[in-house]
């Protein structure tokens, strides 16, 4: 390259970073995020990542770019229909605004969705659950039986990717050269960061992953299909090819992904209640570099069979929700989406546990109701009809399918008088296992000052807080 187009290439770097700021801080003073900037100027909610990823955005783009920033300014144009005296809200007072936008029901509703989300991090953060998972998952697919062109993998609750991660080590181990393709669906996006933050270092080792995460329900997610016309037109896919081969080149830009993530993958209350997703979306993530390896295996829009070697349903669903809730909206869509040869795991919170002990001080059995993996089998085999001589259940027996898993504590908080911050998050953690109502935990905590020494009373008779889960596998013939 001689002088000249160096000096025009550096001269192109220079414009970039000055247009890239004025956007920036245009958006940081109207208070709008840089998709809905995209989608605003241009018609393109990608718009200004794709700029920042050295994309070549054009001279009309930057001319329509500049135009509507001074329409705005000079109020010949709103922001979305916004109120003009709102125009200039604080950068910080928006930030606020964004860390909520993961429900759009009403106050109430927000606060328990916040705050039922703090108790999950608490709850993932001080127990090794995911370790245990993953581990068990791990011998499940000692003997798996594998066939081109890759090995297809669904978790059906990514969560912050722990055991995701764990697992893709050990699949790995077992297969090091055979293609993987990773399909996650995650709602939260806390857990989406947390997760794809572990993910560089499996893009590194495993350089043949296909990774897919998407906020579809159930009957969606396997499938990557959307349930209705209007779901399909608002679906939002994005596929992203990872450059470079350092963990810290993928990292920089899986990181870079997640500023548009607040708009996206908002979550609002269904008539019953329970969350959804208000816009479906689809990220695919691969390593350019092997692109011409992994072209048969990426998912394209409308033609995903969505058939698994392994399935991971691992907390799936709420215990109070009814049989057939579990059964014909979760588990069975997921079944039919095992391929020949293929296992699903399935596990749940069992009880009988110290955890449960400390909830049932404050509330009868009928207060927290569950429904135990021998109901659900046998329910399952009823709703899979004539074909179920294809699928084998193993699990049946509590040696097989019981496992254990423990909250983290110091040996000075067993041996001594347990510190605050341990009895609170034993509480906590108690209270989200046995799936208690927020409302309920919030009055019992403003009425009574005994639950901590409850806490305390089983920590030290049981010497630590462990919990119980029960797990069964569906395997469905070659």
């Amino acid at each position: 390259m001689n002088k000249e187009s160096t000096d025009a290439t550096q001269l192109v770097k220079v414009e970039n970073s000055i247009f890239l700021k004025e956007i920036e801080d245009f958006c940081a003073k109207v208070g709008i995020a840089e998709s809905t900037f995209g989608r605003l100027a241009v018609n393109d909610g990608k718009f200004v990542a794709r700029a920042r990823g050295g994309s070549n955005v054009g001279k009309k783009m930057v001319a329509r770019t500049y135009e509507f920033m001074a329409d705005v300014r000079s109020g010949e144009r709103s922001v979305e229909g916004r109120d003009r005296r709102r125009v200039g809200i604080a950068k910080k007072e928006m930030l606020a605004q964004i860390s909520s936008q993961e429900t759009t029901a009403g106050l109430s509703q927000a606060a328990e969705h916040n705050e039922q989300r703090q108790s999950h991090l608490l709850f993932y953060n001080s127990c090794n659950e995911k370790w245990q998972i993953a581990e068990r998952a791990s011998n499940i697919i000692d003997d798996l039986l594998v066939s081109p062109p890759a090995l297809r993998l669904f978790e059906g609750n990514l969560g912050e990717g722990t055991t995701l991660a764990r697992l893709l080590r050990a699949l790995h181990h077992k297969h090091p050269t055979v293609p993987f393709l990773i399909v996650a669906k995650e709602r939260g996006l806390d857990d989406l960061r947390n997760s794809l933050g572990k993910m560089a270092d499996r893009f590194l080792e495993h350089p043949l992953t296909v990774l897919v995460i998407t906020n579809m329900d159930f009957e969606e997610a396997a499938t990557l299909t959307a349930g209705s016309v209007k779901r399909a037109m608002a679906m939002n896919w994005n596929t992203v090819t990872l450059e470079g081969n350092t963990a810290y080149d993928f990292q920089k830009q899986i990181s870079g992904l997640q500023q548009n993530f607040g708009e996206d993958w908002l979550v609002k209350s269904r008539r019953d209640g329970q969350p959804r997703s208000e816009r479906p979306n689809v990220l695919v993530l691969y390593r350019k570099d092997h692109e011409f390896l992994l072209h048969n295996i990426v998912p394209q829009p409308g033609s995903f069979d969505g058939r698994y070697d392994f399935i991971i349903a691992s907390h799936l669903y709420r215990h109070d929700r009814s049989i057939s809730f579990k059964i014909d909206k979760v588990l069975l869509p997921l079944v039919k989406c095992l391929a020949p040869s293929g296992r699903m795991m399935v596990v749940q919170s069992y009880g009988s546990d110290p955890a449960h002990e400390i909830a049932g001080q404050f509330w009868s059995e009928e207060e927290l109701p569950s429904v135990g993996r021998q109901k659900l089998i046998a329910e399952l085999k009823r709703a899979i009809g004539n074909d179920r001589l294809q699928y084998k259940f193993t699990g049946a027996t509590d040696k097989t399918s019981l496992f254990r898993y423990d909250m983290h504590t110091l040996p000075i908080d067993i041996n001594q008088q347990a510190d605050i911050s341990t009895l609170l998050a034993a509480w906590s953690n108690a209270v989200f296992v046995s799936q208690v109502p927020r409302d309920k935990v919030d009055a019992l905590v403003n009425s009574r000052e005994d639950y901590l020494q409850a806490s305390a009373n089983i920590i030290k008779k049981h010497a630590g807080l462990w919990f119980i889960n029960e797990s069964f596998v569906i395997k469905r013939d070659h």
